[in-house]
């Protein structure tokens, strides 16, 4: 006959095994938010490294009007460029690049970087 006392009954097994499967879900579901994470990270430095181009380009040629294109568009971002000419100080622009961009959940993000030149 088989004493009780030594080894675990159907419960305890089923709740060890509750107990585990709860714990491997959580670890699934913080490796999902960490690889979200990491593309959000690297989709926003190439948003940054996208406008700090844009604006270096159009700090040397000097006009944000000579630029042949103000919105450059590729697969996953948009860059568009504007302009505007500060009221009482001749030759001084503003300009605006702004790159925007759509998550893997939908969401739409924008980066802007604004700088003034002299033309």
């Amino acid at each position: 006959m088989w004493n009780k006392r030594f080894g675990f009954g159907v419960i305890e097994v089923m709740v060890a095994l509750l107990i585990t499967s709860v714990g491997i879900i959580g670890i699934f579901q913080v490796q999902q938010l960490i690889i979200f994470q990491e593309e959000e990270i690297s989709h926003m430095t190439e948003a940054l490294t996208l406008a700090r181009t844009r604006l270096a380009e159009i700090y040397a040629a000097r006009s944000p009007t000579r630029m042949d294109h103000n919105e450059i568009q590729n697969h996953l971002y948009q860059v568009t460029v504007s302009e505007q000419q500060v009221e009482h100080m001749d030759g001084l622009w503003l300009v605006l690049v702004t790159v925007s961009w759509d998550d893997l959940r939908g969401g739409t993000h924008q980066l802007s970087l604004s700088s003034q030149i002299v033309h």
